[in-house]
């Protein structure tokens, strides 16, 4: 049985705002940071079940019958879904322009 979450493949894309207090100096120490929000396509939940030669197609019907209801049982509702799409991204930093 293979389980799990499955995020979609491709680009994520990213907006955030960015600042620096060393970006106009010659040398010296700075600190900066970034502000954001990252887009990830959303989640998937799948089951899927392959039973092994030995397993009676009694046995096999009622395995993927149990993996089909609990995928079902563990689906996350829209609204969470789409909520998950987004993630926040804080980023600080110290830096020394020599």
């Amino acid at each position: 049985m293979d389980s799990g979450t499955h995020y979609g493949e491709g680009v994520a894309p990213y907006i955030g705002l960015g600042w620096s207090t060393g970006f106009d100096k010659e040398r010296g120490l700075s600190f900066n940071g970034d502000l954001g929000v990252l887009y990830k396509s959303a989640p998937t939940l799948s089951f899927e079940v392959d039973c092994a030669s030995g397993v009676s197609q009694t046995d096999c019907a009622h395995i993927k019958s149990s993996a089909q209801a609990e995928q079902d049982s563990r689906q996350l509702d829209d609204s969470l879904l789409r909520l998950l799409q987004f993630y926040p991204v804080v980023n600080m930093g110290l830096s020394y322009k020599f």
